[in-house]
């Protein structure tokens, strides 16, 4: 029988690799020379995308991990600061604990000796610059959500009127200032990750065509009300994450990754690369299969790391809908007060949609209430 051994390997640059050996029985020359891991491995290891041939769930990559540590030790101290980067990336108490006892010790400061001699007057000590803390590129919460680090920015919102396709809603072009970092879901919300929170499948989606439904295909079918209620029961569950929409502005910003072209990956007017990008309604250029919505993963990202950002689901947005950008905010913060309060935003076109139904610019707005089959989300993730 072939036994089918994990162990981690260090490589260039510190970053931890989950390795394979197939061997037919334990060899003892990989355990000869043991190294201790490193915090930034340990933070790497963490964010591993699961599920992978070497690990199915979090659990057994961090059953791995204390098996490892108490191998091999850490090679310095667990402060605080470490500790706070270790559990942003999903450590749990066992593995901290793990960590803590297999660790150099922090060490006191010596205390000096006193000495007889006249003490100066001490000259007032200036504090410490302090260096901002990086935040992981990405992080991935206990049921498999996983989010992305959208930098602070400035922005062109809205489309310019030369755009083809334009519509009137998507002006006047206005400047945004985003000055702070969020992390926004690399995905649209499945429907297995609705039923780990919700406990049962979207009931809105009963009696839908069997296209539809697959556990990593998006939720649909779904109303901002739906959306609201999974937000809260997962933030009664969270412990580490608090989770809201974004708002148009944020979704805009991180949609478009740095261009201002009608689609991100550029003007694209013969729709000749939209099939790599979107899923879109069906036509002869595109035939990928998908009739409908497309599994979450399929297609290619924009530069930030986001996938489906043009088509496949309508996204839900915190903000009320305004016909016009007349009046709006410059911060990145939701509009909740001009235009209908009866109504809310939503971003990003969908599966039954032409192309230039799906530029990035393209808005839309629904009843609160209104459950469609063209209709999904994705959260922001706010570090508590």
């Amino acid at each position: 029988m072939r036994h089918l051994r994990k162990f981690f390997l260090p490589a260039v640059g510190g970053a931890l690799i989950i390795g394979f050996c197939f061997a037919a029985r334990q060899s003892n020359t990989i355990g000869a020379q043991v190294t201790p891991l490193t915090y930034p491995q340990i933070i790497t290891a963490l964010n591993t995308t699961l599920p992978n041939n070497a690990f199915k769930t979090k659990e057994q990559l961090i059953a791995f991990l204390i098996a490892d540590i108490r191998r091999r030790k850490v090679d310095r101290p667990l402060t605080q600061d470490r500790e706070d980067d270790l559990r942003q990336a999903g450590a749990t108490d066992e593995l901290i604990q793990v960590i803590r006892a297999h660790s150099p010790s922090v060490r006191p400061s010596p205390t000096p000796a006193p000495t007889r001699t006249r003490t100066p007057t001490p000259t007032p000590t200036p504090k410490p610059t302090q260096t901002p803390q990086t935040r992981p590129k990405q992080i991935r919460n206990a049921i498999g959500m996983e989010f992305v680090l959208i930098p602070a920015g400035t922005f062109l919102m809205g489309s310019p009127e030369t755009e083809s396709g334009r519509l009137p809603n998507e002006g006047p072009q206005h400047r945004v200032s985003i000055d702070y970092e969020f992390y926004l879901g690399k995905y649209e919300v499945t429907q297995a990750q609705w039923q780990s929170v919700m406990g049962s499948p979207h009931a809105g989606m009963k009696g839908l065509d069997p296209d539809f439904f697959g556990g990593d295909l998006p939720v649909v079918r779904l109303s901002w009300n739906d959306a609201k209620a999974f937000i809260n029961k997962l933030n009664a569950m969270d412990t580490r994450y608090t989770y809201r929409l974004p708002s148009e502005a944020e979704w805009e910003y991180a949609a478009r990754a740095g261009t201002q072209t009608r689609f991100y990956w550029g003007d694209d007017p013969g729709f000749t690369s939209l099939c790599k990008y979107a899923n879109v309604k069906d036509y002869s250029r595109c035939p990928d299969g998908y009739k409908r919505t497309a599994p979450v993963k399929t297609y290619l990202p924009n530069d930030f790391g986001l996938y489906n950002m043009t088509g496949n689901v309508w996204e839900w947005c915190e903000d009320i809908w305004q016909p016009t950008y007349h009046n709006a905010g410059t911060d990145g913060s939701p509009n909740l007060t001009v235009g209908d309060t009866g109504m809310h935003a939503q971003r990003g076109g969908s599966w039954a949609d032409n192309p230039e139904a799906v530029r990035t610019a393209v808005r839309g707005g629904d009843l609160p209430s209104d459950r469609n089959d063209e209709d999904g989300f994705r959260l922001v993730a706010v570090v508590k």
